[in-house]
């Protein structure tokens, strides 16, 4: 994938308009941000790859394999699932992995909340503390109200 560990985060005052710009370090690298990210949406991808391989079995047969790419837009950055992890058996087994887990679950601390910039964009942002926390401890204070006005309409 294409990275921007490099990168900083720009913040401004548009309160008062002789402010400049300043760079604030990013606490977690885009790397380990996109990363984390993927992960929340690695099982969804590969319950794609098992319906693309039931659906055209035939895709076999002719050598061709399965890619998958999640594309963040904001920044733009790809990040493609191991083709380790896109086999029919290994999509099968992490599918009923985690339909057992949840059907074993019990608790809702089982499905602990993991925060970061994907919640800005969340449609249970109004209904996460744990998200509005983190955007508030990580976005300026001017985009996190807009963000919380958004999340309360």
């Amino acid at each position: 994938p294409r990275s921007q560990d490099g990168v900083g985060q720009f913040a401004f005052d548009f309160d008062q308009p002789q402010a400049e710009a300043t760079m604030a370090p990013s606490p977690v690298s885009l790397h380990d941000q996109v990363r984390s990210a993927a992960s929340d949406y690695q099982l969804q991808m590969q319950a794609y790859a098992l319906a693309v391989n039931d659906l055209l079995p035939s895709l076999g047969d002719i050598g061709r394999a399965i890619n998958v790419t999640l594309h963040f837009l904001d920044p733009n950055v790809e990040f493609h699932l191991p083709a380790e992890l896109l086999s029919r058996a290994a999509c099968a087994h992490a599918i009923d992995a985690a339909m057992m887990e949840i059907v074993a679950s019990h608790e809702p601390a089982e499905f602990p909340v993991k925060p970061a910039m994907h919640c800005r964009m969340c449609s249970f942002l109004s209904i996460c503390l744990g998200g509005r926390q983190w955007l508030r401890a990580n976005m300026p204070a001017r985009r996190s109200n807009q963000l919380r006005r958004t999340a309360e309409a």
